[in-house]
């Protein structure tokens, strides 16, 4: 007795080969038309400017994993009144710098190959600003000034306010730099938001600055920026920082990091806690106590592991008892460089920040933070006293990886005509998702305004994205003053 009909296998071999054929030939299209696709950008931007993106930018963990720098001010005063003279701003800014109405195209064959390309004609850039780049929303946009923090990025991602990471804007008809006007749903004459966001792997948190600060009416010039990459400093900020291992966090981190990233997302997506985010004030009184307690430390001391620092900023402070209150086992605080290197200029859109790593005993005291970042600027390469962390520590690790980023210095009041700022707030999304409870902290410093609030208690304040235990240390511990409303 057969075990299979002949007439059945011949069937089946004429169906495989078909199916076979079938995929052959639509892999075969697939690469024509990824090929005709190809040809026609290049065509098609033959004539445009061309700015390519730095090795850092188009970084896996810099390009495919981080979301634009999106910030939120409310004003109290009338839209209307603002809506025409704001569009003439944005216009002014884009037209001085006409890189900000570009693309993000991909321009070699490999996926790194990608360049910020812009029209040289002032009517498609005029066209840009007023159909793209500024929009004014609707009462329907349904934001309110008591909508809850929580639920403002993911409600302006989905009124499509935010720009979200580079590789969301390759070769797509998406644009890299927003600004939208936004009515106050339930006092659409009285009160309104001012959203400005911009991809992260065009511009760090000083070029996101220099733009939004030239959006006030008052005594603000509009500045011409430098886009053009300086591909050199990427070595000279890792040499700064004390070599490439130790600059490797912000655009090659090791794959054990990667790993402690999903297993945080997973456990705290089975087991919780959901990652808290709220914002405070910082408590002023708690800062000055910091302050002197450095002070008498220093009179002790006189220098054994703070090599003389009689000063530490309120950054310093911050950071280290942050990261001590956390019990962090790597933390890390991003530093600007302009101004810092030479040929780092402060008119130099881009990316040039990096992070500064610490570790348990190297920066457990804001004295300690002071002097490493004294021993950057000072033209030398840094000498680290231990190692980022290894793949495998950071698989085995149990502890929470933690981050600080400042931008207090950056901003600059924004004044609109006949309105007055009310609060000014970072947008990033800190969900269960992307800061899982489980696997990171942050702590981000910003200006809500830029008058002394409580009579000069509270002057800047900070957004905290972590488990909610941590949050209740850092209150206990005095440096959490009022909530940010």
């Amino acid at each position: 007795m057969p075990l299979s009909n002949p007439k059945n296998n011949q069937s089946l071999l004429i169906a495989a080969g078909a199916v076979a054929f079938t995929s052959a030939l639509w892999l075969v299209e697939s690469y024509l038309q990824n090929r005709r696709d190809k040809q026609e950008r290049q065509k098609r931007y033959e004539t445009c400017e061309k700015i390519q993106l730095s090795s850092v930018e188009t970084s896996y963990a810099m390009f495919q994993s981080i979301q634009g720098i999106s910030t939120l001010t409310w004003y109290d005063g009338n839209i209307d009144q603002v809506r025409h003279a704001m569009l003439d701003k944005v216009m002014d800014i884009c037209l001085a710098n006409p890189w900000l109405t570009g693309r993000l195209v991909q321009t070699g064959n490999s996926s790194s190959d990608v360049s910020l390309v812009y029209s040289n004609a002032t009517s498609e850039r005029i066209s840009i600003v007023s159909t793209r780049s500024f929009k004014v929303l609707s009462t329907s946009a349904g934001i309110s000034r008591d909508t809850p923090f929580p639920e403002l990025p993911k409600r302006l991602n989905q009124l499509e306010c935010l720009v979200g990471p580079g590789i969301d804007l390759v070769d797509n008809d998406e644009y890299f730099f927003k600004v939208r006007l936004i009515p106050d749903c339930t006092h659409p004459t009285k009160k309104f938001a001012l959203v400005v966001s911009l991809a992260h792997c065009v511009g760090d948190g000083h070029t996101f600055y220099q733009l939004h600060n030239m959006l006030s009416m008052k005594d603000a010039k509009v500045q011409v920026l430098d886009p053009t990459r300086k591909p050199s400093l990427t070595d000279d900020i890792a040499t700064a920082l004390g070599g490439k291992d130790q600059a490797a966090s912000l655009a090659d981190p090791p794959p054990g990091f990667i790993v402690r990233f999903l297993k945080g997302v997973i456990l705290s997506t089975l087991f919780g806690p959901r990652t808290k985010v709220e914002l405070f004030w910082i408590n002023q009184d708690w800062i000055q106590n910091e302050k002197d307690q450095v002070a008498t430390d220093q009179t002790k001391k006189e220098g054994n592991d703070t090599n003389g620092i009689s000063y530490v900023s309120t950054n310093d402070i911050l950071t280290a008892r942050f990261f001590q209150l956390c019990e962090t086992d790597q933390g890390i605080m991003s530093i600007n460089f302009r101004g810092k290197l030479p040929g780092c200029e402060p008119n130099m859109a881009g990316n040039y920040f990096n992070y500064l790593v610490c570790r348990p005993g190297d920066c457990d005291s804001p004295a300690q933070i002071r002097s490493a970042v004294q021993e950057i600027c000072s033209g030398t390469p840094r000498k680290p006293t231990s190692s980022p962390m290894s793949s495998w520590q950071h698989m085995a690790s149990s502890r929470l990886f933690a981050a600080t980023s400042n931008w207090t210095t950056f901003c600059k009041p924004v004044y609109l005509d006949n309105c007055q700022q009310d609060v000014h707030i970072p947008v990033i999304p800190c969900d269960s998702q992307s800061a899982p409870a489980r696997f990171v902290t942050g702590l981000f410093l910003f200006r809500p305004t830029h008058d002394d609030a409580a009579g000069g208690k509270h002057k800047i304040a900070a957004m905290f994205a972590g488990p909610p235990k941590v949050l209740e240390t850092l209150k206990q511990s005095g440096m959490v003053g009022p909530s940010v409303h």
